[in-house]
């Protein structure tokens, strides 16, 4: 089982003198505790849902400002964004942002991305939130954007493609130097969706990232292996092996409802357990979204998942299940009315 961590609670930096610091010092120890990536949520300001306090807006950082500080100060550590909203940039702009910090960082970078959700930032700042329809085109057409952008031709250069999409058009699909992995950074669609989401994850992602818990914190055992069911038949329809896409859960760093810092050890374990059942291989976990709750409040939740969690988790990883142990071969997963796309 991998470990992953998600870092989306600023609100400690609002007033710290030394807000580089704190950043480089949570980083450096998330590197040393054992976790494979660091990922940072992209959004210009956070204004959904409301958290415990009904606070609804929320201070976070540029991404990828944030992640170029943090290449710098590691050496191992993957870098990357949970998740890009296709919607707040030019797609060549994104896929150039991950390409460049794949080249400064020496091949840590991801592309993170996804259709977008916050519309409340969109308004608020006069950038136009397109309707789901349309965000899941542009979110196709930029996977199919990075692999042109991506392909290798000569020394350090992508060949010059071009791509006629639902909602892009790109006559030359240039990217030079080109990103240090090989064949591409790792693609990581984050979402849950049956009928959009999971097709393309199915299509274009090496890793599929699902939310684990509902908000209680809850695990999800039967809404897991339905939609993980449902991305092996996608993967059986558009003719690729399932084992080729890293599955990962996410789940919050802290026990919900603890003193702030907190985790219960015993039930995370629990959880890690369960979902490596479920064929999960890598865990994400996000940083409490409540004031004083976050990982920059409460650096010490690292050790606690590296010295009482992890450990009985991170030996090498099972193969994935194959397609015939999860009852999928030719049968479609019914859809659910009413769930998201």
């Amino acid at each position: 089982m991998r470990f992953e961590l998600e870092l989306s609670n600023f609100s400690a930096l609002v007033t710290d003198p030394h807000p580089a610091a704190r950043l480089l010092e949570v980083g450096q120890r998330a590197e040393s505790a054992g976790f494979e990536r660091l990922a940072l949520p992209d959004h210009l300001w956070w204004a959904e849902p409301p958290l415990d306090d009904g606070t609804t807006d929320r201070p976070v950082l540029d991404p990828f400002t944030t992640l170029g500080l943090l290449a710098g100060a590691t050496q191992r550590i993957e870098l990357g964004l949970l998740v890009a909203g296709v919607h707040l940039r030019h797609p060549a702009m994104l896929i150039k942002q991950v390409a460049t910090l794949d080249v400064l960082s020496n091949g840590r970078a991801c592309l993170g991305v996804g259709a977008g959700w916050c519309r409340a930032e969109c308004d608020g700042l006069g950038i136009p939130f397109p309707s789901a329809d349309r965000r899941f085109a542009m979110l196709e057409d930029t996977l199919q954007l990075a692999h042109l952008m991506w392909k290798e031709e000569g020394a350090g250069y992508s060949t010059a493609s071009n791509l006629n999409g639902r909602t892009l058009q790109v006559p030359r699909a240039l990217s030079a130097p080109a990103p240090r992995q090989r064949p591409h950074p790792p693609i990581l669609i984050g979402g849950s969706g049956p009928r959009r989401t999971i097709p393309l994850m199915a299509r274009y992602a090496d890793e599929a990232n699902l939310i684990a818990v509902d908000d209680t914190g809850t695990l999800q055992t039967a809404f897991l292996q339905s939609r993980l069911e449902r991305l092996t038949f996608e993967c059986i329809q558009a003719g690729r092996d399932p084992g080729q896409i890293v599955r990962s859960a996410a789940l919050s760093l802290d026990t919900p409802g603890s003193t702030p810092g907190e985790v219960d050890t015993e039930a995370a374990a629990e959880m890690i357990k369960t979902l490596t059942e479920l064929g999960f291989q890598s865990v994400v976990l996000c940083d409490p979204s409540t004031p004083h709750r976050g990982l920059l409040d409460n650096p010490d939740l690292l050790d606690k998942w590296a010295d009482h969690v992890m450990p009985a988790f991170t030996a090498a990883a099972d193969d994935p299940p194959a397609a015939s142990t999860l009852g999928l071969v030719t049968a479609p997963v019914p859809l659910v009315k009413g769930a998201p796309a």
